[in-house]
């Protein structure tokens, strides 16, 4: 979702504090009324985490261990970290130094997210008797991903190759892979992408490709894969005698060569060594002015388009000149490498922004605002800051129940997100959900648009004059996508 928002600062940021499980609604977070959080346990029930904001780290599972005591008259209802609820308690006796009444109680469990959050603890006596703990802390990951095996580099070109390497493990998560070139600078990949293109190498020339994983931690692999391979040579400067010309283009080239009316009947066009093609001298033949030539004269030329090729490409070709009685009398070839296609947003910006997104969700964010992108309108009111750019609504609960739309699935929603959508969206229509969305008013400005082929989804507003796109439900006050 590329949304527009003003960063708070980081220290607004660290002030910021998760709004209790729904299981704890109603209570105080932690220090937020600057009242002691010493007497936090209960008389029924005891949570014993460290002491408020302390860090507590995942193991090699990704997991914690939430552990207390228990009054013996008492029963455990659940422990919930954010989203995250479970009934699953195992009870044991009570720990060194605790009387016998009571017994010990643990859970283990894979916190929703990292970074801080309010663990929920709630027991009860009796149908009206109940007791609840909630209790501040952070949820770290210490442990680096596993070392990325399998690096290997191929589609050698004299500026170009591409690296591909197998998939690296977590105890907790992956955010993608760091890409370094020659030492440079690293280049992010999201989780799922483990193959990068290089560009820009120099050619004729010797040079190291290494990856790393990280994880939503930030953690990175121990030991870097690396390997070295060699670009080809560049081709030679074209003969500006030679019988064979080529304009060359991203995906194709023009063939251009002077005909001969002494012998020249048919040409036989070879691509790579296998036949292309096999045409008359009239078929191509233009004069000076770029208009048909009939009949063909050594003063006009045969200009021969082969396409599509792939870009960056080496080919060669080979023409065949032949009689009118198919024997062939002269010949001449050539070879040529297809341009690079410059892409119109930088893959390594769009890698990144792409992984940073994952990580938003992997994180408990509801929505992630590109760094180009934030400026000029506000989030939500009681949004919380995850990471830069990463952001958890106050309420989000209802329109994620449609998250991702589902062909004709009726939505009737209205919640945090929704409105916000709605303040984005131009006048007279709903909210606009799309990653081409964008611009302080609202409107739709799509990234690339190639024509009609990609559309922006937009959700309306039943019976606004100026939607049009979705269908409405007859008699229903919902929209379909």
């Amino acid at each position: 979702m590329g949304l527009l928002n003003q960063l708070p600062s980081k220290a607004e940021a660290a002030e910021q504090v998760r709004l209790p499980p729904a299981a704890c609604a109603g209570m105080t977070a932690p220090g937020e009324d600057g009242n002691s959080v010493d007497d936090e346990n209960h008389a029924a029930i005891r949570l014993d985490l460290p002491t408020p904001d302390s860090e507590v780290a995942v193991d090699e599972q990704g997991k914690i261990d939430v552990k207390g005591v228990l009054h013996k008259q008492a029963q455990m209802v659940d422990v919930s970290i954010g989203k995250l609820v479970t009934t699953d308690f195992t009870l044991g006796p009570p720990p060194d130094g605790v009387s016998r009444w009571a017994s010990s109680w643990k859970t283990r469990l894979r916190p929703p997210q990292l970074g801080k959050n309010l663990v929920c603890v709630r027991a009860k006596r009796d149908p009206k008797r109940s007791a609840r703990i909630l209790r501040s802390f952070t949820i770290v990951d210490r442990i680096a991903p596993s070392n990325v095996s399998g690096l290997a580099v191929g589609d050698i070109t004299p500026t170009t190759a591409r690296a591909s390497w197998g998939e690296a493990t977590d105890n907790y998560g992956l955010a993608g892979y760091e890409v370094r070139v020659d030492g440079g600078d690293p280049i992010r990949t999201n989780v799922g992408t483990r193959s990068y293109t290089l560009t820009g190498l120099s050619p004729d020339a010797d040079h190291t490709v290494s990856v790393v994983a990280v994880d939503l931690a930030g953690n990175k692999s121990a030991v870097p894969a690396k390997t070295i391979f060699h670009t080809k040579e560049l081709p030679p400067e074209p003969d500006p005698n030679a019988e064979l010309k080529f304009d060359v283009q991203e995906g194709g080239a023009v063939a251009r060569w002077q005909p001969d009316p002494n012998g020249d009947f048919t040409y036989r066009a070879f691509l790579d060594g296998r036949l292309y093609d096999e045409f008359s001298m009239k078929d191509y033949c233009q004069d000076a002015e770029g208009k048909p030539a009939d009949p063909c004269t050594a003063d006009d030329v045969i200009k021969y388009t082969i396409e599509p090729l792939e870009s960056s490409t080496p080919h060669s070709v080979r023409i065949d000149a032949m009689r009118e009685d198919g024997t062939k009398w002269r010949d001449f070839s050539r070879d040529f490498t297809t341009k690079a296609v410059d892409p119109a947003i930088p893959a390594e910006v769009t890698q990144k922004a792409t992984s940073e997104a994952s990580q938003c969700a992997a994180q408990g964010g509801d929505f992630y605002i590109e760094q180009s992108l934030r400026a000029g309108i506000t989030v939500p009111g009681g949004s919380v800051e995850v990471f830069p750019g990463c952001f958890k609504a106050a309420n989000a609960s209802c329109i994620e129940k449609y998250m991702p739309p589902d062909k004709d699935e009726k939505l009737d929603c209205s919640d945090d997100v929704t409105h916000f959508l709605h303040d984005l969206a131009s006048p007279g229509g709903g909210p606009v959900l799309s990653s081409l969305s964008g611009g302080p008013t609202g409107e739709v400005q799509p990234l690339f648009d190639p024509g009609t082929l990609v559309q922006p989804v937009v959700w309306c507003e039943q019976n606004a004059p100026t939607c049009t796109g979705p269908r409405r439900v007859p008699g229903s006050s919902g929209l379909i996508m």
